[in-house]
């Protein structure tokens, strides 16, 4: 409705919101991740033992859908897809056959599988706040503007 409206102003303060949002929410992953070993213990005992590094991997995931999720939420909102659908799609063609690449051939199980589709979100979570910036700052042009 505000993009609708050009009440950029409001977005931009919004956004804002949503990036301290963000940044909170990394710290609170941190710290997460630094006392999981106490309450996996708590939780599962000695039947399951889950190695830090894929917590750490969990973690790593999360806080990169949480700091790009605003500004997919913005560019849904714009009708402005094409370049977020390319980039899930690719993210999707390549995330299966590296994640079995990283698993198997590489050995790194559960963990390979994690870190396959944190490295095909990357470019997604670096193209998404390009948009807005280009959308809300009305630079958005070709593949951007779409």
């Amino acid at each position: 409705e505000a993009y609708t409206n050009n009440d950029y102003e409001w977005i931009k303060k919004s956004m804002k919101s949503l990036i301290k949002f963000s940044i909170f929410s990394f710290i609170v992953i941190c710290i997460m991740i630094i006392i999981s070993p106490f309450f996996y213990k708590i939780w599962l005992g000695n039947n399951v033992q889950i190695q830090l590094s894929l917590t750490i991997y969990m973690g790593l995931f999360f806080i990169l859908m949480i700091f790009y999720a605003p500004f997919t939420f913005f560019i849904n909102g714009t009708g402005k897809v094409f370049l977020q659908m390319v980039s899930i799609v690719s993210t999707a063609i390549i995330n299966i056959p590296l994640s079995v690449f990283f698993a198997i051939n590489l050995n790194l199980g559960v963990s390979g599988v994690i870190i396959a589709t944190i490295i095909c979100l990357i470019p997604h979570a670096i193209l998404c706040p390009i948009q807005y910036s280009k959308i809300i700052n009305k630079k958005a042009y070709g593949i951007w503007n779409k």
